[in-house]
């Protein structure tokens, strides 16, 4: 099947439906605050509209794809805080 003639692809409707919105927000949260930030964090952040595990999946997954880069931990209550950063150069692409 091909497109008619005349008809464009339509970029904006696909876009939201590939990017989560929570990771847009953690990307924003990153970029706004300009320092290392832990999951507990953005969960304060992002007053607690998300839980801490749902937005703890997303910086780990932004973390895979590095967008996010890991820069230290520390011992929060007898659990372990991950921070991250914007990785610079994805951020240039």
């Amino acid at each position: 099947m091909t497109r008619a003639e005349g008809e464009s692809f339509e970029w904006e409707c696909l876009v939201p439906r590939l990017v989560h919105p929570l990771k847009v927000m953690i990307i924003e949260a990153c970029h706004w605050i300009d320092r290392p930030l832990a999951a507990s964090e953005l969960c304060l952040v992002l007053d607690d509209a998300y839980s801490l595990p749902v937005i703890n999946y997303h910086v780990r997954v932004l973390a895979k794809l590095r967008v996010l880069r890991k820069v230290g931990t520390s011992t929060v209550r007898g659990g372990i805080a991950t921070y991250y950063v914007l990785s610079p150069r994805r951020l240039s692409r």
